[in-house]
């Protein structure tokens, strides 16, 4: 689905944007011209690990690329107040992603498949979080493996 800033869809689809989702990826969107794509999405481990205080932890080299990368924003209902905009825009700043806390996961790329890519990226380190939880204490990577690993996330991702 295509539409500008302003609302005015570029389809020839009977599909329609939602205003909330509209709201806030063209927030971004705007905000971010190194970017062509918003991506959300509700993945279960990341609406989980979204709804905890710690949010997702240092645990694996998945979240050691992350390093850096991620912004968190408060859920305040549904995107239907443009004052929201300002908050979600100043939240995520330069992040690649963002967690909706209670609500889901949001990632920005250069294209479509690098925003989902790094969704990809986020879920799986979700999972790890989520099932480490289950298994009892967990150990956090030191703050210098993930500063280490971060500048080799790029190379990863095939950008």
């Amino acid at each position: 689905i295509k539409s500008d800033f302003s609302g005015k869809d570029y389809n020839k689809s009977e599909f329609r944007l939602a205003p909330a989702g509209r709201n806030f990826h063209s927030a971004i969107l705007k905000l971010r011209p190194d970017i062509n794509c918003v991506f959300h999405i509700h993945p279960l481990s990341s609406v989980a690990v979204s709804a905890t205080r710690d949010g997702l932890l240092p645990l694996d080299q998945n979240s050691a690329m992350l390093h850096g990368r991620v912004s968190y924003h408060d859920f305040e209902g549904v995107v239907v107040d443009l004052d929201e905009q300002s908050r979600l825009v100043a939240n995520m700043g330069d992040a690649e992603v963002m967690i909706l806390r209670n609500h889901g996961l949001l990632t920005v790329g250069k294209s479509p498949a690098d925003a989902l890519k790094i969704a990809n990226l986020v879920e799986t380190t979700a999972e790890i979080v989520w099932g480490a939880r289950q298994l009892g204490t967990i150990v956090p990577l030191p703050d210098s493996t993930r500063e280490k690993m971060a500048p080799i996330y790029p190379m990863l991702r095939g950008m």
